[in-house]
Formats: C-alpha cells, sequence, structure tokens
C-alpha cells in the first residue's frame, strides 16, 4: 500500500471517540511498540466499545427502565408531539406531512426554502432544529426522552409561530 492509503480503523475509533468526548487509548494492530498496558486493558478493535460508556449507558437502563413509569412517559410524550404536528399540519391545509414514530418526528415542508426559513426562524428564538430529507424539506425532532412536556410543548409553539410567520413572508413576496 501507498503512503496515503485512507483512513484507517485506528483513525475511526479514535474520531469515533472523541466525538462522543470518550477517551480512548488507540493501538494499531500490528504496532511494533510495546504497549504499557496488560494485555487485557487493550484497546485493538473499532467497534469494542468503550467502559465508560456501556456502563454510563447500564446505569441509564437501570435508572430508566427499572419499572413502566419511564416507557409510559415517553410513549405519551410522542403522542403528545405528534398530535401538535398532525394539528399543525391540518391548521395549513394538510400541505405538509408529519412522519416518524414515537418521538422521532419529521415535519416534511414539501421544499427546502420553507424548512430552512422555519429553521432560521426558530433558531432566532432560541429553538435549535435540524433538517433532513433528500434536500432537506424535513424538520427533524429528536427531543430528549427525558424532556418535560411544558418544554416540549414550548419547542413546538415555536416551531409553529416561526412556520407561520415563514408561510405568511412567502405569501407576502
Amino acid at each position: 500500500m501507498g503512503k496515503h492509503s485512507g483512513p484507517s480503523r485506528t483513525r475511526a475509533a479514535l474520531t469515533m471517540s472523541i466525538n462522543a468526548r470518550l477517551p480512548v487509548l488507540p493501538r494499531a494492530s500490528g504496532d511494533p511498540r510495546p504497549s504499557i498496558l496488560p494485555h487485557s486493558c487493550r484497546h485493538t478493535g473499532t467497534f469494542r466499545g468503550n467502559n465508560l460508556a456501556l456502563v454510563s449507558g447500564k446505569a441509564a437502563l437501570n435508572l430508566y427502565w427499572r419499572n413502566q413509569t419511564f416507557s409510559q412517559q415517553v410513549r405519551r410524550l410522542g403522542a403528545f408531539m405528534r398530535r401538535r404536528l398532525d394539528a399543525i399540519a391540518h391548521q395549513h391545509g394538510n400541505r405538509f406531512a408529519v412522519r416518524g414514530r414515537g418521538m422521532v418526528c419529521g415535519f416534511d415542508c414539501k421544499t427546502t426554502e420553507i424548512a430552512e426559513a422555519t429553521s432560521h426562524r426558530a433558531f432566532e428564538k432560541g429553538l435549535i432544529i435540524e433538517r433532513c430529507g433528500p434536500t432537506d424539506q424535513v424538520v427533524k425532532f429528536l427531543p430528549a426522552l427525558t424532556i418535560e412536556q411544558e418544554t416540549l410543548g414550548q419547542g413546538l409553539d415555536i416551531f409553529e409561530e416561526s412556520l407561520t410567520e415563514t408561510l405568511n413572508s412567502a405569501r407576502a413576496s
């Protein structure tokens, strides 16, 4: 292989860990330098997982899913968000589509321009929403599972105001 043979598994593992803000000690397979860590502590694979992330995830699962309360709350919030987004779409003559399941929803604005302007207006009001879809025409809703209904409602209010302002501005032009 040449000097610049492309990304390596080690670089990919390091990048994934840095993006997740989790510590990792990369060690390339076949690295001639000896490791100061015992064999059981060496990280020689790309997708072996990070102990801190695994332990934190297990603790979160044990805390939040020790009974049905949390999962029922997540279902209630997902239904609340879906009703609100469906109502917003209906208010505008059903020219928009709502997709998704649970607390992962997308509001298909049908055009990139409407989605982009709406997300910019929402940002100016303090709400960060992303776009997705083949042409970034879908506004993505992916709130934290631990969000309170009041906070979720405030975010949906900001989205609704921003969408209405965007549509009114487009009609005026």
